[in-house]
């Protein structure tokens, strides 16, 4: 572990990491990226790698307040509600996912505006990435998801990609407060404390209990409870504050300060 010296009092306030790329954003609300340039990740208009923080150029007029990395891609939200996305997850045998949220598969070689969420004047409060899915959280509790579909990561039931950003239905009428991205699935923290659950399930990442078969094709495309197949599970007293979702695995702080992993 060592200090990154581009970076050395410049007050980082945000930090988000990917497979190959990073980004931080600064207490003035702009945005570096580093590490491989290759698919337009680092947001320079061009795929040459950075071994050091780079600022986006971009971005430079924007206020930041966070960003997400994703395995080909980058996400930023700004203080106003916007998002802006770059990058290009498209593979060699198959095309993007939409995952940038433009309506299209192009690549983007520098940041651009998510057009949708102000065209329906939604102001988007929290970001959360997967490899290849993104989850916005707005200011009234409403989910919003696009990208990549497989596995049911998207919440919408179906296991098809989306270009454009889309509400999950379950949760315009339940409102909710926290939202956190794994490599195949999502979560949130409803208002009321409520741990829900969503994607890819065959290491258990879900946390849903019972006696299921964990295999490649167990999946929930609906937002699930957590713990909802045990009844006496003592996570079904306690309230959410935070969850983390990782590759296989998942974690959750309750109002207890107890933390479970699952």
């Amino acid at each position: 572990t060592r200090q990154i010296p581009v970076l050395d009092g410049l007050q980082v306030t945000s930090i988000g990491c990917g497979p190959e790329h990073s980004a931080a954003v600064t207490h003035d609300g702009k945005v570096l990226t580093w590490g491989m340039g290759e698919k337009h990740r680092l947001g320079h208009g061009q795929e040459v790698s950075e071994g050091s923080p780079r600022l986006v150029e971009g971005l430079q007029h924007e206020d930041v307040v966070s960003v997400t990395c994703g395995e080909q891609y980058t996400a930023a939200l700004t203080r106003n509600g916007d998002v802006y996305t770059w990058g290009d997850d498209s593979g060699k045998l198959f095309g993007s996912s939409g995952v940038l949220g433009h309506g299209d598969l192009e690549p983007q070689p520098v940041p651009k505006l998510v057009d949708s969420f102000r065209e329906e004047d939604v102001r988007i409060v929290q970001i959360a990435g997967g490899k290849g899915h993104l989850v916005a959280l707005d200011e009234h509790g409403g989910v919003w998801t696009w990208g990549k579909g497989e596995y049911g990561r998207l919440g919408n039931g179906d296991v098809g990609n989306i270009s454009l950003p889309e509400p999950v239905d379950l949760f315009e009428e339940i409102p909710v407060k926290f939202i956190s991205c794994g490599e195949h699935h999502s979560g949130a923290i409803a208002d009321d404390g409520q741990v829900w659950m969503w994607g890819r399930n065959e290491r258990g990442q879900l946390g849903i209990g019972g006696g299921l078969t964990m295999d490649m094709y167990c999946i929930e495309s609906f937002p699930i409870e957590l713990a909802a197949n045990e009844d006496e599970h003592e996570v079904n007293d306690l309230d959410g504050v935070y969850v983390g979702c990782g590759t296989t695995n998942s974690v959750m702080i309750a109002d207890n300060n107890e933390v479970y992993a699952w």
